[in-house]
């Protein structure tokens, strides 16, 4: 009898929380159903799914109970609940707004039996709520990766450019012939990208589809173009140098240069830094204000230096903080709150984050670096050659992840990462974790 009673009570039945399914029932005495403990089986998502927008979750409908215990967890062992419901349904919808962005999800369900008292949980189903990939192209070499306004990719390579989508998946690729070292997405959805094609300095713009709208070539053998970015009003800025080599080649004569564009390739400006002063131009950040934040290399002194300067958008110089000793990396960026962020060497790896006016906030050492971005509160993830890691604001580390290694990293709209290496991009979550 009791294993007849067993099995009516097993009897499943689907439901939708729009279409409600009319289940079978049957009479069983009340006194019986609190004893009883039956595990809930979970139905969708399947286990290890990426969800997004509207998430639907299903499970078994178990006879005679009314209700279920519903929850959602950032750890399997459900002590960080984000959702934790009651509910009359053997489904329960989520916006995935609710939800934050991670590769490790995991949710469970457990009866309400007549008395009131739960039930056994069912086991643990696992979804990812953000997106994670690793993608490798063999024939390529990867120098610059820009997340689209559709949240995917365009990629600066060796030859031209890579569209992916949000997946990481392959949209179209073009070659121009041209090493490609840094790349914009304009407000139109067009891309403006800059690099070297034989002995000229080019800078061009593509549609969506990656074709060729116009190209601008400039300079001579012995110049170098290293970023771009855009204006709030779609102009193009160029950031780079020119060599001139004295002496039968011993000494040279380095002057930093930059260049405007308008959307159509029209000249606006070009501004030609103190000589000697300041050497190459290795990053260029157009900030909110309409100022422009330089980072690059200097031969001040004695030795090689590291520079940050702001400038107005018309070139004029507004303050400029140079490192100490040490060989320059080529590294920095803005957080939310326009800090600046960046990176040099000196006896060791260098971070110094510097305020909206160039002087020094905090500054500390690392024990491996390669790229870094700036997150908020100045909190900082740093990719090298043994791991991903997040730091905060004094060097201290928050997480490490040593099965992520990257030579260059960008911050996504999700709050995951994009780390890329020669050939291969490596997508994250905000924690630095990823679906294998």
């Amino acid at each position: 009898m009791k294993r007849i009673i067993l099995f009516l009570i097993l009897l499943l039945g689907i439901e939708s929380c729009q279409d409600r399914v009319t289940s079978p029932t049957v009479d069983i005495t009340p006194d019986i159903i609190p004893n009883i403990n039956i595990a809930p089986i979970l139905l969708a998502p399947i286990e290890g799914e990426y969800v997004e927008n509207k998430i639907k979750f299903r499970w078994a409908k178990i006879l005679n109970v009314k209700k279920y215990e519903f929850m959602i967890s950032s750890d399997s062992s459900f002590t960080s609940n984000i959702i934790d419901e009651i509910t009359a349904d053997t489904c329960y919808q989520v916006d995935g707004k609710q939800i934050i962005k991670s590769a490790n999800m995991f949710w469970r369900v457990r009866a309400i039996k007549t008395d009131g008292n739960p039930g056994e949980w069912s086991e643990s189903g696992k979804f990812s709520s953000a997106i994670t990939f690793r993608n490798t192209f063999n024939d390529i070499e990867i120098n610059y990766v820009e997340e689209t306004s559709d949240s995917g990719f365009v990629v600066a390579t060796d030859n031209g450019l890579l569209r992916l989508n949000r997946f990481g998946e392959l949209i179209w690729r073009k070659g121009y012939s041209i090493n490609t070292v840094s790349v914009k997405e304009t407000k139109d959805g067009d891309f403006v990208a800059v690099g070297r094609v034989a002995f000229r300095l080019r800078i061009y713009k593509t549609n969506e589809n990656g074709d060729v709208m116009w190209n601008k070539d400039y300079f001579h053998n012995v110049s170098g173009i290293t970023s771009v970015d855009l204006t709030a009003e779609g102009d193009i800025l160029c950031a780079g140098a020119t060599w001139l080599f004295l002496n039968d080649g011993r000494d040279i004569h380095t002057t930093p240069w930059i260049i405007k564009l308008g959307e159509n390739g029209d000249s606006l400006l070009t501004n030609y830094m103190e000589s000697g002063r300041y050497n190459m131009i290795t990053s260029i950040h157009y900030r909110t204000d309409g100022t422009v934040v330089l980072s690059g290399t200097s031969t001040e002194g004695v030795f090689p230096i590291a520079y940050a300067s702001k400038i107005s958008e018309t070139g004029e110089p507004l303050w400029t903080t140079f490192s100490d000793i040490g060989s320059p990396s080529l590294s920095s960026s803005l957080s939310e709150n326009e800090n600046i962020v960046w990176s040099y060497y000196r006896d060791d790896n260098y971070i110094a984050i510097l305020d909206s006016e160039g002087n020094y906030f905090n500054s500390f050492y690392v024990n491996d670096y390669n790229d870094h971005q700036a997150i908020d509160n100045n909190e900082l993830v740093v990719c090298s050659n043994q791991a991903l890691f997040k730091l905060n604001s004094n060097g201290n580390e928050i997480w490490y992840r040593d099965e992520i290694i990257g030579k260059k990293i960008i911050i996504c709209k999700d709050d995951g990462f994009l780390i890329f290496n020669k050939d291969t991009f490596i997508k994250t979550d905000y924690e630095g974790y990823f679906n294998q």
